[in-house]
């Protein structure tokens, strides 16, 4: 069985570090490197449709839109492909108004799980954290508790966190009925309050850095294909690095 990853977040992370002047000339090299391409591994470029393109011509498609990434180590072959914007949902997700903009760092708070980790913005490993904000009688909320589950288990590469301002109390009896696999923060109240978050679901990505890459609420995730809607705004979020 071939071994495929899809580390976008991460490694588009590294690129970006790897290209101060965001695509202003980005070269094969250090894409392959940023993405973390294995050095033995074939690339191939595609158009949305799959046609064969060159690394100039996928570029210039990327900073117009988005586009997926498909690693197989065993097969050593690396597929990057441009999506097709007339499928990409950007209607369906809605940014929230926050205290935080984007680019800007989110509060200097450290979240306790259930478990009995911690959290805070500013990831030492170097990953993207998604958080989900949701209480337990929002029914959107519990709604597209599928499609976070799918993305989490896809995407081991990313933190996630669930935050609510319910009791940990409420929150364990909320993940034992409802069967959300992230980890969750309870009595999360004063980040919420300071985040400025007023809308439920609604989901946040954060840098390693702790500042604020995107967010959306409304995005439709409790449909057949929230997974792939979540992976696309993520999709797109990194992309827009290459614009």
């Amino acid at each position: 069985m071939s071994k495929r990853f899809h580390r976008s977040l991460f490694a588009l992370m590294l690129l970006a570090v790897a290209m101060p002047a965001i695509a202003r000339q980005i070269t094969l090299e250090k894409f392959r490197a940023g993405m973390l391409v294995p050095d033995d591994a074939s690339v191939r470029f595609e158009d949305a449709s799959g046609k064969p393109i060159t690394f100039e011509q996928f570029v210039a498609a990327a900073r117009g839109g988005s586009f997926s990434k498909d690693i197989d180590t065993e097969a050593k072959k690396a597929v990057f492909r441009i999506n097709d914007s007339s499928a990409s949902h950007k209607s369906a997700a809605e940014a929230p108004a926050l205290n935080v903009g984007r680019g800007q760092s989110l509060p200097a708070t450290e979240l306790s799980t259930l478990a009995g980790g911690r959290w805070t913005p500013v990831a030492k490993d170097g990953r993207y954290t998604l958080l989900s904000f949701y209480f337990d009688e929002c029914v959107p909320c519990i709604a597209e508790i599928p499609a976070l589950n799918a993305y989490a288990h896809a995407h081991p590469e990313v933190r996630v966190l669930a935050v609510t301002f319910d009791a940990a109390k409420s929150a364990r009896t909320f993940r034992a009925t409802r069967h959300l696999e992230w980890p969750i923060a309870p009595d999360a109240q004063a980040f919420i309050d300071a985040l400025g978050v007023r809308t439920y679901p609604t989901l946040l990505l954060v840098r390693p850095d702790g500042t604020l890459a995107d967010s959306f609420t409304g995005a439709g995730l409790e449909s057949k294909d929230g997974a792939a809607r979540l992976e696309a705004w993520v999709h797109r979020t990194q992309a827009g690095m290459l614009r």
